[in-house]
């Protein structure tokens, strides 16, 4: 059933209502039923909806651009508004979306440009709802609460095969070995743990019909942190490996990635391993008929495989082993059989099992009587029973797949020798589970049982967190709380793991001697016929139906008992112990050994073992460290089954959110309180907004006033209160306690801003001081250099400034000695004039005394005073022999203007 979206016309009665089916959006354009009326009873809508109320309509909400980042703040929660959202936001390439404390991870089918290095920081250092919705924000959690609070942490990664686990554990393993650091070797210990990513997937990954890169195990890895919260190792367990897979696969699927990488290998390699042919050429690898990966290139991927094996410190020795033992168990899968009688064979292909004793430095011939017979020891004796050739096939088919399993299992120890750190340095981890998503196909096997079995088993844990934990602390508490109703899987589980469930009949009826499939699910049938979860198919007497939390799944109980099996016959264990390959010798250890294997390394081919007891102890154990930690869950969705990025599969994304429970999840966050504190470390923590008269108050009157402070008051209705304060706790609704921590953030983002001002004060202060210490050392030092310059030049220039201004001086003396001069010759020069003159003039006067006659004094007197100073005196420059003017003819501009006058008065006496 897909939602529409509709337009209600009318209500027929209580219950019925009509209304017309409305497009929209392209998906929904072309859809013949637009437009059409029809009639729904509201009790079913509101059921599958999930609402609270039965009469309840599941009522359209506006959506922004992006739709909502966390569905819990919808106005309208159903999970009809859930699809919605995730629809929009799958169409604008917005992968993530929250639902409380849950991260839902819709597949793009396309790398986004989410996960770059800068948003590492970001996500770690800011509040969550400040930032897109995001893995980083789970794992930046984790991490803080492990460093602030010292409890361990697990991310539960769930959702069906194809959805995106993998590459989401990957994600959120590459941010946290990036934030948490370590200098040096903690970059070699983070690239050891990354690099163990692309090892294990070569070996434990394979194309399926659903995803091209799906993990075939179960993995969960711990990442291992000292006390100061540095990334110091890791530690890898693994769960229930795929061994059906090496042998055969179904249409369209592939082997392990690394059956296929070997063909890449140099030509010179390859012959030492005695693949002379193709991908092809051989059964164990074309069984799926699905030897090529669109857009996968199997020599890059070896490349990428070696250069893990060499980061975790595999040597070529054992790099070359790992390649002789693929090798040898592809050569096993063309081993043949001829049959010498009706229950008697021997090997068809000696040259072929030849090959395969070589790659594996067995005895050919004790490897040619173990494929044929069987050993049996019954009362201290050991008989030898020959094998038909299908027996001797399947017996084959057997040793391939423990052959292999046991060498994964070493892998898997051997990594964790190399990235696991001593138990001294670890004092906190974060686990991250990647393990199956629940399986239903047309034809269900054991395989599918134990995948579907370990998801019961997370469901149960997802169960306890999100519901019973909270009813059951709020009702010890005495907080009112409206009970949400959900399907507990408590009965598939004691279907399964219970005393006398699957397990156990399965357990019981492999060891019988002449034991078949047909009366394993004969006894079942008998003992479940009454159970609710389990249902007898009619049609077909080898099947069952397990009535799973997901959905009916229909089991086929043929070779239930055989795939069951986790042990190989001991005369194989003590072949492959013999070898003469060193390497061989270390993944099959003999018998005698086994006992004192490492830690880490599974028991899984121990005498007796079964595959069902081996992964319900696995489970337990993975469950009860999970326990013990502080829980996050991603749940990936996978959009359409064609790998498209822009595909939206409504049928299959709402089945898959009903497996999840995220609607229940959703409706629980939404009705009660999904955030709380204890009332002792709500006072700590919140010790620094709360007045100083409330500091002293009791825990839950300190929380009383701070919250009425804050403007938070309650409103006593289990339906619209904020807060409840418990017995021990504090709990708040949704958003509170954030805004909470928003208030204290920003008083102490101002109280580090205050330090940071003094800090940066007091450095600048420092750093002025010493700078003006150098300023004047430095000026000291210039002052003295330039001192010392001057000094040098005043030195040579002082000689040369002595010698101008003597010499100016010496100039100025000489020049008034000159003018000094000259005015003493003029003056000179005019005193013997006048003196001349004065005598002329007495000689003039006597000869005027002595003329005889009038006519000669008229005569005398009528020449002119100025005629006789300009023609005949004797001051006339051009009459003087030696005129100071002509004598001296620059010297005349120098005669100050009182000389000259003087000189014209004496003149004018004399000439008077």
């Amino acid at each position: 059933q897909v939602w529409k979206r509709a337009q209600v016309l009318q209500r027929i009665s209580e219950f019925l209502i009509q209304v017309t089916l409305v497009a929209d959006d392209t998906s929904d354009a072309y859809d013949p039923e637009n437009g059409t009326v029809k009639t729904y009873d509201v009790r079913d809508i509101a059921k599958l909806a999930g609402e609270v109320s039965a009469t309840a309509m599941p009522i359209c909400n506006t959506f922004g651009k992006l739709g909502v980042p966390d569905m819990c703040t919808l106005n309208h929660l159903h999970e009809p508004a859930v699809l919605k959202n995730l629809q929009l936001r799958h169409s604008l390439f917005v992968p993530y979306t929250y639902t409380g404390q849950i991260c839902i991870a819709v597949n793009p089918y396309k790398w986004l440009d989410l996960y770059r290095k800068d948003l590492y920081e970001k996500y770690l250092e800011l509040p969550r709802n400040d930032l897109a919705p995001h893995p980083f924000a789970l794992s930046s959690s984790s991490y803080i609460d492990m460093q602030e609070n010292g409890i361990e942490q697990s991310i539960l990664v769930s959702g069906e095969s194809g959805a995106g686990k993998t590459e989401t554990v990957k994600i959120m393993m590459n941010h946290l070995a990036s934030i948490s650091g370590g200098g040096a070797h903690g970059s070699l210990v983070i690239d050891q743990v990354l690099k163990s990513n692309p090892l294990l997937e070569a070996f434990g990954n394979a194309k399926t019909k659903r995803n091209d890169n799906s993990s075939r195990f179960g993995k969960f890895a711990q990442l291992q942190f000292n006390a100061e919260g540095l990334l110091v190792g890791a530690r890898c367990e693994t769960y229930l490996l795929e061994k059906s897979r090496v042998v055969g696969q179904a249409v369209g699927e592939r082997n392990y990635h690394i059956f296929y990488q070997v063909f890449s290998l140099p030509h010179d390699v390859k012959k030492t391993l005695c693949l002379d042919g193709s991908v092809g050429d051989y059964a164990y690898v074309m069984v799926g008929e699905g030897s090529k990966v669109d857009d996968v290139d199997d020599s890059e991927y070896l490349q990428e495989t070696k250069d893990a094996m060499d980061t975790i410190g595999i040597d070529y020795r054992e790099q070359q082993g790992i390649f002789e033992v693929v090798s040898a168990i592809l050569n096993l899968g063309e081993l043949a059989f001829k049959a010498e009688s009706s229950d008697t064979s021997s090997v068809l292909s000696l040259d072929r099992l030849h090959v395969i004793a070589n790659l594996l430095q067995t005895d050919g011939a004790a490897l040619e009587r173990i494929l044929t017979n069987r050993t049996m020891a019954a009362r201290g004796e050991t008989f030898t029973i020959p094998l038909s050739a299908d027996q001797a096939a399947d017996l084959r088919d057997a040793f391939a797949k423990g052959v292999y399993s046991q060498l994964f299992d070493w892998l898997v120890a051997r990594v964790n020798n190399a990235i696991c750190s001593a138990t001294r340095n670890v004092k906190h981890h974060i686990g991250l589970l990647d393990i199956f998503g629940f399986e239903s196909f047309d034809h269900n096997g054991f395989e599918q049982l134990c995948i579907n079995y370990a998801n019961e088993k997370l469901q149960q844990k997802f169960n306890s967190d999100i519901f019973k934990t909270v009813q059951t602390e709020y009702v010890a508490e005495g907080i009112p709380l409206e009970l949400v109703s959900f399907d507990d899987n408590q009965p598939i589980l004691d279907l399964i793991e219970g005393r006398m469930g699957l397990v156990d009949l399965l357990n019981e009826t492999g060891v019988l001697a002449k034991a078949t499939d047909a009366a394993f699910v004969g006894k079942i049938h008998e003992a479940f016929s009454t159970h609710k979860s389990f249902e007898k198919v009619r049609a077909n007497p080898m099947q069952f139906k397990v009535r799973h939390y997901a959905g009916d799944v229909t089991y086929n109980g043929d070779n239930f008992l055989d795939k069951n099996k986790d042990t190989l016959p001991p005369d194989m264990l003590e072949l492959l112990a013999a070898s003469t390959s060193p390497f061989v010798r270390d993944v099959f250890p003999s018998l005698d050994t086994k006992s004192h294997q490492k830690p880490g390394r599974r028991q899984g081919f121990l005498v007796g073992a079964t595959i069902a007891n081996s992964f319900r102890r696995q489970l337990g154990e993975l469950m009860d460290q999970i326990a013990k930690t502080t829980t996050q869950y991603v749940r990936c969705i996978k959009p359409n089954a064609n790998k498209s990025a822009t595909e939206f599969d409504r049928q299959m994304v709402v089945d898959q959110l009903r497996c999840a429970g995220v609607i229940a999840a959703i409706r629980i966050s939404r009705a009660a309180f999904p955030n709380r504190l204890s009332l002792v470390e709500f006072a700590k923590r919140f010790d620094v907004i709360c007045p100083s008269k409330l500091r002293q108050a009791p825990p839950d009157a300190m929380v009383m006033g701070l919250l009425e402070k804050l403007g938070i008051t309650d409103t006593k209705s289990s339906q619209n209160a904020k807060f409840a304060i418990g017995k021990s706790k504090v709990y708040f609704s949704s958003g509170l306690l954030q805004y909470l921590e928003e208030q204290r953030t920003v008083v102490l983002r101002a109280q580090a801003v205050r330090i940071q001002a003094h800090m940066h004060g007091y450095a600048k202060r420092k750093q002025f001081k010493a700078v003006i210490n150098a300023v004047r050392t430095i000026q000291t030092k210039v002052r003295g250099w330039l001192a010392r310059r001057r000094w040098l030049l005043l030195c040579r220039g002082f000689p040369r400034l002595q010698a101008a201004f003597r010499g100016g001086v010496q100039r100025r003396r000489f020049r008034v000695l000159v003018a000094e001069t000259r005015e003493r010759h003029l003056l000179a020069q005019a005193q013997a004039k006048a003196e001349l003159a004065l005598s002329l003039q007495r000689q003039q006067q006597q000869q005027v005394d002595n003329l005889p006659s009038p006519e000669v004094a008229l005569a005398t007197t009528s020449v002119s005073p100025t005629q006789t100073t300009a023609n005949n005196s004797p001051y006339f420059h051009g009459d003087i022999p030696d005129s100071p003017k002509s004598k001296y003819p620059t010297a005349e501009s120098s005669v100050s203007t009182k000389m000259r006058d003087e000189w014209t008065k004496i003149v004018d006496e004399a000439s008077a």
